[in-house]
């Protein structure tokens, strides 16, 4: 009956240790004015885990590892990466002055 106690204590805590790895950030996209930013992509760097973000600049992601950090674009601002320190993140992302070109064929 020992045996079978510590055994399954062992197992217990091999699972916590193991649902600890992941954690799940929430958070928001701005730009330099406080507005938000619109479907903006938030990735965990170096993976391909990605969501967008919503009408109000707002997003949800599962990180697989607890030290990931967060790449962050949109189509007229610079690149932001960033490393979450709690469970909410708030960026403010700046304006990328660059001239947007098209070719109409």
């Amino acid at each position: 009956m020992r045996r079978f106690l510590s055994l399954f204590a062992v197992l217990m805590f091999s699972g916590m240790l193991a649902s600890a790895q992941s954690r799940v950030i929430s958070g928001q996209v701005r730009d330099n004015a406080g507005e938000s930013v619109k479907f903006a992509t938030v990735t965990e760097t170096g993976t391909k885990n990605a969501v967008n973000t919503d009408a109000n600049g707002n997003f949800s992601i599962k990180l697989k590892s607890a030290s990931s950090t967060l790449t962050i674009t949109a189509v007229g601002y610079n690149q932001k990466v960033v490393t979450p320190s709690g469970d909410v993140v708030v960026a403010s992302l700046e304006r990328n002055n660059k001239e947007m070109t098209a070719v109409v064929v």
